[in-house]
């Protein structure tokens, strides 16, 4: 809903903000290989806290082999917008940005566009953008975790997985304890194996992960400040001290028991 700021008297005279929700926005909620419910919940959330009167779904069906009907959309994703009050869900993936901001016969132009997507889907906001607003450009998904001896092993070694499992995704440890990655390693090696998405975990460790061995804490300080990671793991025992050197980093969780899986719910 509108909210108006008051104003205030400078040099004689009087200045306020006033602001309004965008119309209408189209949602752009990953799919396709992997559900993601939590990407529903934090588009449409914020949207309607604004006071958005119109707000639609994009994602890409998934296949399907048990169902008479080869491509659906994911039943939890569908189940969250049914609880959000979401009745428009477009089953469409790869041109859906570009049919959200032009319109079509079928789908309504929005006035805005916000979500989550891979390269071409950052590629195409850049495109769109003038036509019709835009949430921001990002870029993979990522986690830099510092861990040192006093970390869960298997608890460090889900989180590294639960970004991996993005593919692209980008997951990273750093430690001054070579046990510590030792053990970390060992505990992927144990976990993947049952993992629904294998290969895809499998892919990105070999293509765009690393466990790294740093001599001394302030050199892990000035690599994490120069990745600016979008999640960042302090799985140490004096995480508050070494907040404090954290410049730049996007959310921060503190200790091994913090998932940032659960973060995105929050």
């Amino acid at each position: 809903m509108p909210t108006q700021v008051d104003p205030i008297e400078i040099y004689g005279g009087l200045h306020g903000l006033k602001h309004n929700p965008v119309d209408s926005v189209g949602l752009a909620v990953p799919g396709g290989s992997g559900s993601y419910p939590s990407s529903v919940i934090m588009l449409a959330v914020p949207a309607q806290v604004a006071g958005v009167n119109s707000l639609c779904v994009a994602t890409p069906p998934r296949m399907v082999t048990s169902h008479k009907s080869p491509l659906e959309v994911d039943s939890t994703v569908l189940g969250i917008c049914g609880l959000l009050g979401i009745n428009r869900v477009y089953r469409i993936g790869g041109f859906a940005l570009m049919a959200l901001s032009l319109g079509t016969d079928k789908i309504e132009k929005v006035h805005m566009i916000a979500g989550p997507s891979n390269l071409y889907g950052q590629q195409a906001k850049r495109q769109i953008f003038g036509f019709s607003g835009i949430d921001g450009l990002y870029g993979p998904s990522e986690i830099v975790i510092l861990a040192d001896d006093s970390v869960n092993h298997d608890w460090v070694a889900a989180d590294l997985m639960a970004q991996a499992e993005h593919n692209p995704g980008k997951a990273i440890l750093f430690s001054t304890d070579v046990h510590v990655i030792q053990s970390v390693y060992e505990s992927i090696n144990k976990m993947l194996p049952g993992r629904k998405r294998y290969f895809e975990i499998k892919k990105a460790f070999k293509e765009s992960c690393a466990l790294v061995q740093i001599p001394t804490m302030d050199v892990a300080i000035d690599l994490i400040n120069r990745i600016a990671p979008e999640h960042l793991t302090l799985a140490i025992k004096n995480h508050n001290k070494v907040l404090k050197e954290i410049r730049h980093a996007g959310a921060i969780f503190l200790g091994d028991n913090s998932p940032v899986a659960c973060g995105d719910y929050w």
